[in-house]
């Protein structure tokens, strides 16, 4: 049996990706390596609790059509909102602050922590947010030049911010707002730490926007854990046709004669499909799994091949109570 997409990872984005493939009337088969789907949206049973295996709020996945489109409430999934949205403090003292979802209430926290800092919050407010609607209207469709120039076009002033941060270093146009650690520190943490750079490093601007994010989108978390997203994808996926195999950890991706024939698993079974989508480490895809590259990808995969390894971005620590 030839499938038309194997898709390799259920995490929540590639158990997005094959629902609205299955939902197009494509037959697409999920592999998992682990026993469960979820990926980094997992909630697992841990030390006699359920636990998020990473941050459970959600955001960015709130300002989509995806939830509606997939008729994830349909499948069991409900959102708590959470606010405030966020509170930070840093490690070596210093007063905390509440960000909440509503910037007047956020301004009267920062009145009661950082009384100095609230007329530059109130003027990065200004500038931020109009810079995240348009980071997020983009979002929502296909990035051609002429849609993206278009959209510059009707947001100019947001449209020429967004382009002389991106240049800019995250911490350069945080102290362009705040004068004090307790608020650049934060937003450095939240944005360029993540991606596992420094946000003196020019080029991370962008990441100078997470408070305008959650003033622009409700932070939300999944009733039941983080894990509940997956799960209900994975209801959304079975019901447009499609199917999830756990336990299936993929070896080699297959291609002959420069087109993919779809992928082997560990032990030996081959999965054949049209296409195989990646939705888990490129770097293992493309270096590892990727034995016989078509020549047009080559260099895509010189690149990955001299990539430094990261160590990761972050720790978690996970306790339960008595």
């Amino acid at each position: 049996m030839v499938r038309d997409v194997a898709v390799v990872g259920a995490g929540h984005n590639g158990l997005i990706c094959a629902a609205y493939l299955a939902r197009a009337g494509l037959d697409v088969v999920v592999l998992e390596a682990r026993d469960t789907v979820g990926g980094c949206a997992s909630t697992v049973d841990v030390l006699g609790a359920r636990v998020n295996v990473c941050n459970c709020d959600h955001i960015s996945i709130r300002s989509t059509p995806i939830l509606e489109e997939l008729d994830l409430a349909r499948h069991g999934l409900r959102y708590l909102d959470v606010d405030p949205a966020q509170l930070s403090l840093l490690w070596n003292g210093g007063r905390p602050w509440f960000l909440f979802h509503d910037v007047e209430r956020t301004l009267d926290a920062l009145r009661l922590a950082h009384p100095t800092e609230v007329d530059g919050y109130r003027r990065y407010v200004r500038q931020a947010v109009p810079v995240v609607r348009l980071l997020l209207e983009g979002a929502l469709g296909l990035p051609t030049r002429s849609r993206l120039a278009a959209l510059a076009v009707r947001h100019p002033a947001a449209a020429t911010r967004l382009a002389r941060w991106s240049r800019a270093s995250a911490c350069d146009v945080l102290g362009s707002f705040f004068g004090e650690e307790s608020l650049i520190a934060p937003a450095g943490v939240v944005g360029p730490a993540i991606w596992g750079v420094s946000p003196a490093l020019r080029g991370t601007g962008l990441g100078a926007l997470g408070y305008a994010l959650r003033h622009a989108v409700r932070v939300g978390r999944p009733a039941g854990g983080s894990g509940a997203l997956a799960t209900a994808v994975a209801a959304a996926l079975a019901a447009a046709g499609g199917s999830v195999r756990t336990g299936r950890s993929v070896e080699a991706i297959r291609v002959d004669r420069d087109c993919v024939r779809g992928v082997t698993l560990a032990g030996g079974e081959a999965v054949d499909a049209r296409a195989v989508a990646g939705a888990c480490d490129p770097r293992r895809a493309l270096v590892e799994w990727l034995r016989e590259p078509p020549p047009a990808m080559a260099g895509v995969v010189a690149r990955w091949r001299a990539a430094p390894r990261g160590d990761g971005y972050q720790s978690k620590v996970d306790a339960r109570g008595a």
